[in-house]
């Protein structure tokens, strides 16, 4: 990889001459200086398989997919489902259905759950996830269920909590679409396009 350099001006030649009062310029010469050589970053395939297939989840294509990578473990979400792998050799560790997922908060096979959410949050050492769960979109309840990894381990347990979406700005019961997740060291922040129908949209929201 070749070397890369910079042009520096020499601005020591300049002097004065009293010849009516103006300064008189001497030419300036320039400079190469080398820099350090620059290389670019390679990029290995440390391990590589297969992720969650149409067998192992429901509706929609194309799908709603998302993964995130811890330490040790990896969390798929797809549509409708979620599993844990071991980071280090693709091993499944867990599969499960999102309402079972999220069954401490009240869900069951006949809930309706989309848009799956999933990151590592490096600050606190926590997976989070979380996904929509609705009836009757612009008429029915909407929610967020959200849920913290206790630790950095996905099989270690989770803390779960659901909050309510219709927030009736525009008189109608609106519901929640597309979430999109942040945070830094002191909160978790999700984004919401807000929708009076499912083809009229209203707001963003902010939880």
């Amino acid at each position: 990889m070749g070397s890369l350099a910079f042009v520096r001006l020499d601005r020591s030649s300049r002097r004065k001459t009293a010849h009516r009062g103006c300064r008189e310029m001497s030419p300036r010469r320039l400079f190469l200086e080398r820099l350090e050589d620059r290389a670019l970053p390679s990029v290995s395939v440390l391990n590589q398989f297969a992720g969650m297939s149409i067998n192992d989840t429901t509706l929609g294509e194309p799908p709603d997919t998302i993964v995130a990578a811890g330490p040790s473990h990896l969390v798929e979400l797809v549509n409708t489902a979620i599993r844990i792998y071991s980071k280090s050799n693709g091993g499944v560790l867990s599969t499960r259905q999102l309402w079972s997922f999220f069954q401490p908060l009240g869900t069951g096979p006949s809930s309706s759950l989309s848009d799956p959410v999933v990151s590592y949050d490096e600050l606190g050492n926590r997976f989070v996830a979380g996904a929509l769960d609705f009836e009757l979109p612009g008429a029915g309840p909407s929610r967020f269920d959200f849920a913290v990894s206790n630790t950095s381990d996905p099989t270690a347990g989770w803390t779960f909590r659901r909050y309510d979406m219709n927030d009736v700005l525009s008189g109608v019961a609106d519901f929640a679409d597309f979430p999109r997740l942040g945070w830094n060291a002191d909160a978790y922040v999700v984004s919401f396009n807000m929708f009076i129908t499912p083809a009229t949209y209203d707001h963003v929201d902010t939880l």
